[in-house]
């Protein structure tokens, strides 16, 4: 496998430490080793100082030194024992800050599900998806993906509990001492790609700098987030904007005296939630919803096809290579990941350890080059007291090793 100039670079840098010394010892912030220590821990890139140079890389598992071994320069007789820049573990809280500073976190890119062809197809045909899966799976952040696609002006409604039905619609308002109406998301979708007399139209006038000039207009992707908790009697006011039988959609605004919102002939309309929305039917469901979060099934009768996403296994392993490097040390993320997932299955815990949280993982230990800091911080601290012994006894059998010992004070 080719290297890149600076996993090159890393590999160079290594070879010369290693064959000046033989054996050497290098504190992680060193300045000869700065920049280098992130592409040592590449599984191919330790390879190929093995096969090609034969210089062995260790790495100090809590992320404080690296060993640098050229077998050739021991059997040479080079010096067995040097140590370079040893960490002082009384640095003062400015020091670990510039520390830290020098650690960049690797951007990993957006994995498409199996199933965006199939979205992107149901909503150009004007279906109304509903897309349900665990947290973590990358819902939210694939409306914006599928918007950019169809060009379409994304408006995200996120349903939480509290919301009332003026958050969604609109309501009215004192704006210069006199009363109008304020309208909501849902009655701003409707509108989108529309002109001030309710024409659908590509761009309109507007003003810029004193200027009157064209726009674009287009029309809206309105998505509902965490359908499953909206208020049922919200819900039910959309039925019509929802039917498409006439070939009309709109919502009429009570507030406004009666006001008819047509939407626009293009407006495409999805739903996102952890749960279908018929409440607790099942364990898995218990993690989200409670008995009473059930939907109208007025409301669900509308909604055409469900897509069922899941997390990406495929993707995880690859993220975790990105920000690790270290096969082993992947192999046993992957190894503590199947352990608390087959306790969700099993319903012993009611915290899951999604996609999101794996890559937190993965940032974690690019933090601090440790891993027993990035699973006690980033997720060991994450879950109820009562479950935390169960997830250390996953991540023994992962790791080998009590991380929630290894912090007891």
């Amino acid at each position: 496998m080719s290297l890149n100039a600076k996993e090159q670079a890393a590999v160079d840098a290594a070879v010369k430490l290693a064959e000046q010394h033989g054996k050497v010892d290098v504190a992680w912030d060193d300045p000869a080793v700065e920049g280098h220590i992130d592409y040592w821990r590449k599984a191919k890139v330790r390879n190929e100082l093995v096969r090609t140079h034969k210089v062995v890389v260790g790495l100090d598992p809590f992320g404080k030194s690296v060993t640098l071994t050229s077998r050739t320069a021991l059997a040479a007789g080079a010096t067995t024992a040097t140590t370079l820049g040893t960490t002082d573990t009384k640095k003062s809280k400015k020091d670990d800050a510039v520390k830290s500073k020098k650690r960049k976190r690797t951007r990993h890119e957006y994995r498409d599900p199996k199933e965006l062809s199939d979205i992107v197809e149901a909503l150009k045909g004007g279906l109304k998806p509903m897309i349900v899966g665990p947290t973590g799976t990358g819902k939210t952040h694939l409306m914006h993906r599928i918007a950019e696609m169809l060009d379409m002006e994304l408006i995200l409604i996120n349903c939480k509990r509290d919301m009332l039905s003026k958050h969604f619609y609109g309501q009215q308002v004192i704006e210069n001492g006199d009363i109008v109406y304020q309208d909501g998301p849902v009655t701003r979708a409707c509108q989108c790609g529309k002109d001030k007399d309710g024409n659908e139209v590509e761009e309109i006038e507007v003003e810029r700098d004193g200027k009157m000039v064209k726009e674009k207009v287009k029309p809206a992707l309105l998505v509902f987030d965490e359908f499953n908790q909206c208020d049922p009697n919200i819900a039910m006011g959309m039925n019509n904007l929802l039917d498409d039988f006439t070939g009309e959609r709109f919502i009429r605004l009570d507030n406004d005296g009666g006001r008819k919102v047509v939407a626009h002939s293009g407006m495409r309309i999805a739903f996102l939630g952890n749960t279908i929305g018929r409440g607790l039917t099942g364990e898995g469901d218990d993690l989200y919803v409670a008995q009473s979060d059930a939907l109208d099934i007025s409301t669900l009768d509308r909604v055409d096809v469900v897509f069922e996403l899941s997390w990406n296994v495929d993707a995880e392993e690859e993220i975790l290579r990105l920000k690790i490097g270290d096969d082993r040390i992947v192999k046993q993320c992957l190894k503590f990941r199947n352990q608390v997932r087959d306790h969700l299955k099993q319903g012993d815990t009611a915290t899951p350890l999604s996609t999101r949280l794996v890559v937190a993982l993965g940032n974690a230990y690019e933090i601090w080059g440790d891993i027993n800091k990035a699973v006690k911080y980033g997720v060991l601290n994450k879950t109820m007291p009562e479950e935390r012994a169960l997830y250390n006894e996953a991540a023994m059998m992962a790791f080998g090793r009590d991380i929630q010992d290894m912090f007891r004070k």
